[in-house]
């Protein structure tokens, strides 16, 4: 060996031996037909052997598990070439039995620029590979977990802005790691526009308070689908107080989130249920108003002095009383109906001119009595996609609230018409009443129980029910008023 060690062996990859450490190093050479020629005795324990057994085997394949003969082969030949080789992992098997894995580097040995031999050194593995298993199992079973969770964890290199992302979170973000390089700006754009200014500001403060940090963002996928991920970061910094890292871990929740959402749907529609209950009594007693107040009307016209069969007077008596009952049944129903918008309701396509003469007729008596001027004009639109009771809901409301406030010293004049704005079809409805001063009450006209002239009969029901039936079929109602000139209504319908 003294003679071997003397020769030029003239390659960089000796200083292999200094990397490796020669303090457990076994080594042996073997002759070009692999046989071996020496070997310490380090390679001898290695083997569980004495020198002799080992230098009458074949050479180093027979103690090479069978599925590492080839490679080694392999290694060993490119080796008698003049090419130094080396191989991380190869399984052996002692003489006792007992397997062990080593690094195995083959240096060939050259005399006047032959090669005569190769020197082998081997360095023992074995619980380097044990804990490099382990590590991969742990590995494979914490990406079965993460799967399992929806669960993906990142690292990111603050320094350098390398960012490094488990296999399960380029699934939640539905990529492909092979052509998605992950950055902390890549990240930002993956993000819902609505939440990644907010999102960057909460990591960038983390990083700079140093402090963990947890989150709720909204990402959306390359096909558009939004998923919710539940979010938590730490920070971890260098001996000078400075970020150098941060970990984090995203939990996918969507599914949890449309949980709580078709939650939040029952319970609504239970709550809608009961206040449409409420909506159903008020709309049809509301509605009612118009003609029960004119039976009371009538009724009051009849002179009963000039009667005199008894069974008569009797009839128009409880006829008489019956109609002013009816009259103050419908006004507790309104007083106590909470209105709730109703997105269930059938559509019909409506013919203004016929569903507003329908209403003026159900109240003619009170618009003769007021002395109205009625002026329409639906020649710019004359249909509407909208449900036909809201309809006339809405012009009986929107009538009976302009005859209520008429001014009283000028003849009141109305005008309802129709026109195209911006492709969507509008009403206008204009009086000359009484009008509001709307720096006073902008803010309060489609409230409930909002009154704003001292009228005996107002209840503060009418411009609510209108504007919570209009919003309710994706609808609007705007509103211009002016103190002793008038009122302009706005409709706007839902394309």
């Amino acid at each position: 060996m003294n003679n071997l060690d003397t020769q030029i062996y003239d390659f960089q990859e000796l200083n292999l031996l200094q990397h490796l450490g020669a303090n457990d190093l076994a080594t042996y050479s073997q002759d070009l037909r692999g046989r071996f020629v020496t070997l310490n005795t380090v390679f001898s324990q290695l083997l569980g052997a004495s020198e002799e057994q080992i230098l009458q085997t074949g050479g180093f394949t027979s103690f090479c598990l069978p599925e590492d003969v080839e490679r080694v082969n392999i290694n060993f030949q490119r080796a008698c070439e003049g090419i130094p080789q080396h191989l991380e992992s190869v399984g052996l098997e002692g003489i006792t039995g007992k397997r062990l894995f080593v690094e195995l580097t083959n240096l060939p040995i050259i005399v006047d620029g032959i090669v005569s031999g190769i020197y082998g050194i081997v360095k023992d593995v074995t619980e380097r590979m044990a804990a490099e298993a382990a590590l991969k199992e742990n590995s494979s079973l914490n990406q079965q977990i993460q799967k399992m969770s929806h669960l993906g964890n990142w690292t990111w290199d603050v320094q350098l802005n390398q960012v490094v992302w488990s296999d399960e979170l380029y699934n939640i973000y539905g990529l492909d790691k092979n052509s998605f390089k992950a950055t902390f700006e890549g990240y930002l754009e993956l993000l819902h526009p609505e939440d990644r200014a907010a999102t960057q500001q909460t990591i960038i403060q983390a990083l700079h308070l140093q402090q963990d940090v947890m989150f709720e963002e909204r990402i959306v996928r390359s096909t558009g689908e939004m998923r919710y991920l539940q979010s938590w970061a730490s920070v971890t910094v260098d001996v000078k107080g400075m970020p150098v890292k941060m970990f984090g871990a995203c939990l996918d929740i969507t599914e949890r989130k449309k949980s709580e959402s078709e939650r939040l749907a029952l319970i609504e529609e239970l709550t809608k249920t009961n206040k449409d209950l409420k909506q159903f009594s008020y709309i049809t007693s509301h509605n009612l108003r118009g003609p029960v107040t004119n039976l009371i009307a009538m009724v009051d016209l009849i002179e009963t002095a000039q009667i005199e069969d008894d069974r008569t007077l009797k009839l128009i008596h409880g006829f008489k009383a019956s109609t002013h009952q009816l009259n103050d049944t419908l006004n507790d129903l309104i007083n106590i109906l909470i209105v709730k918008s109703n997105t269930n309701l059938e559509m019909t396509n409506l013919t203004f001119s016929r569903v507003f003469e329908k209403v003026v007729q159900s109240i003619q008596s009170i618009i003769e009595g007021a002395h109205v001027a009625i002026k329409t004009d639906f020649s710019a639109k004359q249909m509407v996609d909208f449900n036909s009771a809201y309809m006339e809901s809405i012009f009986l409301n929107l009538l009976t609230n302009a005859i209520k406030y008429a001014h009283p010293h000028r003849l009141l004049q109305i005008t309802v018409k129709s026109k195209v704005a911006e492709g969507k079809t509008q009403l206008v409805f204009a009086d000359n009443g009484l009008g509001m001063n709307m720096a006073k009450v902008k803010d309060r006209i489609f409230g409930l129980h909002q009154r704003f002239h001292n009228h005996s009969d107002s209840k503060g029901i009418g411009l609510y029910l209108t504007h919570a039936q209009l919003t309710a079929l994706g609808g609007a109602i705007t509103v211009e008023s002016q103190e002793n000139v008038g009122t302009t209504f706005t409709i706007t319908f839902k394309s």
